[in-house]
Order: structure tokens, then C-alpha cells, then sequence
């Protein structure tokens, strides 16, 4: 008998290639999907926090931008060594006659450091300043221009310029100069611009109505841009005075002080008859 014949295996192998393709298709398919789908969902989540991380709306963005200019323009502002440091302030000395000199010391530095700020304002843009038009229509009367600073003066209801008796002759327009303390000092400032040459008048301690055994006792002085150009000496009892007469030529302030060697109440302490001369 004959040998039964074999099918041939090429037909076999040809459907295994195919299936293998076929199978291989596929996955390559699924991973591109895969892959797909993997790109989408990063590009959708990276795209939510950008914008949760950024500002809500355009005005908070507007207002964020312009904070962080102001940040950028402005100046840092570190501490220094000279910052820290601040020089311990000088204490008042009493104006006493144990401490006169000391007290004249330190009235010259004040009226300095009044006179370095009172430089740097012009007098034109002053409204209502009686220094703005000193040059052009120079004042016979101290008492006529417009005090600069007035401390510790006692006025009581009364004005700071008045009239006054003194040793029996009547002043109509004397400078008030009572000090609000026992054995106190007060004093009085104006400006004139160096438009004066010379400044007379009397230093004197009014009569009192009613005369008790205290004596009033006191010593008047003149200082100019902080530098003593007069001073009394010691004026004691009611009615005394003495008269002055101060080259001011070139002077921008005068202070006129009185320091007080009795108690307030009886200190009737004036100047009279103050007149400038202008250059």
C-alpha cells in the first residue's frame, strides 16, 4: 500500500506570520492610545494649576505687577552705625546767678540753631511777616514789628506791649518782660534781616502801684544772631533803668532777655522806648 501523503506546512506558517502581524498591530495601536491618552490628561492637569497658581483676574494681576514695582523702586533703608547712635540730648541749666554764664551759653547755641532754620524760608514767601518788607519800609519802633518768639513772658489780661511808669514818666508802648517763675528768666525775639544799624531804649523795672518790702531785682541783655552785644548789669528797686544803644548793623534776629533775681510777682521788668535806626 501506498505511504499516505503529507500536507505541506507552508500554508501553516503563512496564517502564524499573519496572526503575529495582526497581534503585533494591535499592541502598537493600544500603546499609541495609551500614549494618547497619557499626553492629554498631563497637558490638562499642567494647564489647571498654571492657572490656579496665577492671579484669579485681571485686576489682581494688575494689582500684583504694580506691588512688586513699588518693591523695586524703593530705596532699602539699613540701619547704620551713625543711626544707632544718638548723642545723649544736654540738660537745661537754670537760669540762676550762679549759673548765668552757662545759661548765656546755651541761650547762643538756641538762637544759632533758630537762625540756620528761620535762613532757609524767604522772607517774600512769608504772608503777613512784618520781615518781608523791612528793606523797603524800615520801622522807627522795635514794637512795631511782629515778635519772632516769646517765652515764659507773664502777660496776664494785658498785651505784651503797653504802657508803663517808670521813676514817674509814662512809656506808651514798653515790651512786657516778666518772667512766669521766681528768680525765672524770659525773652524775646524779632527778625531784622540786617536792615538796621542801630537799636536804643531803656531797660528799667516798672513803679508799682503798691510798693512792699521785696525789692525787684534783675539783669537785662541784648543778644544778636546769638553773640551778647549788651548787657545791664544788676537793676534792683522799683523805677531803675538803664538806658542802651547797640550798633545792630548786619544783624538778621535780636533777643532781648531778662533773668530774674526776684520772685515773679514784683519783677516788673520792661523795655521802653526801643528805636531802630535803618542803615
Amino acid at each position: 500500500m501506498a505511504p499516505y501523503p503529507r500536507e505541506s506546512n507552508s500554508s501553516g506558517a503563512t496564517g502564524a506570520m499573519i496572526a503575529v502581524v495582526v497581534i503585533a498591530v494591535l499592541c502598537v495601536g493600544m500603546l499609541a492610545m495609551v500614549g494618547l491618552g497619557l499626553f492629554w490628561y498631563f497637558s490638562v492637569h499642567d494647564t489647571e494649576v498654571q492657572v490656579v497658581e496665577g492671579p484669579a483676574t485681571d485686576q489682581e494681576a494688575a494689582e500684583v505687577l504694580a506691588e512688586e514695582e513699588r518693591l523695586e523702586q524703593q530705596p532699602p533703608s539699613p540701619l547704620t552705625a551713625e543711626s544707632e547712635s544718638v548723642e545723649p540730648a544736654s540738660p537745661e541749666v537754670a537760669s540762676t546767678p550762679e549759673t548765668s554764664d552757662l545759661a548765656d551759653a546755651a541761650l547762643a547755641s538756641d538762637i544759632d540753631e533758630t537762625l540756620d532754620e528761620r535762613d532757609s524760608i524767604d522772607p517774600e514767601d512769608a504772608e503777613g511777616s512784618d520781615a518781608t518788607s523791612l528793606a523797603e519800609t524800615p520801622q522807627k519802633r522795635l514794637t512795631d514789628l511782629k515778635p519772632l518768639e516769646t517765652l515764659d513772658v507773664s502777660l496776664g489780661d494785658a498785651q505784651l506791649v503797653r504802657s508803663v511808669q517808670i521813676d514817674g514818666q509814662v512809656y506808651s508802648a514798653a515790651l512786657w518782660a516778666q518772667p512766669t517763675t521766681n528768680l525765672g528768666s524770659c525773652q524775646i525775639s524779632f527778625p531784622l534781616q540786617k536792615a538796621y544799624q542801630r537799636l536804643t531804649g531803656l531797660a528799667a523795672i516798672a513803679d508799682a502801684d503798691q510798693e512792699g518790702s521785696a525789692v525787684p531785682a534783675g539783669i537785662f541783655r541784648v543778644y544778636g544772631d546769638g553773640n551778647l552785644l549788651w548787657d545791664s548789669d544788676l537793676l534792683e528797686g522799683y523805677g531803675s533803668s538803664r538806658r542802651l544803644d547797640i550798633d545792630i548793623q548786619g544783624i538778621r534776629l535780636v533777643v532781648l532777655v531778662v533773668e530774674s533775681h526776684s520772685p515773679s510777682d514784683i519783677s516788673l521788668f520792661t523795655w521802653a522806648d526801643l528805636r531802630l535806626a535803618p542803615i
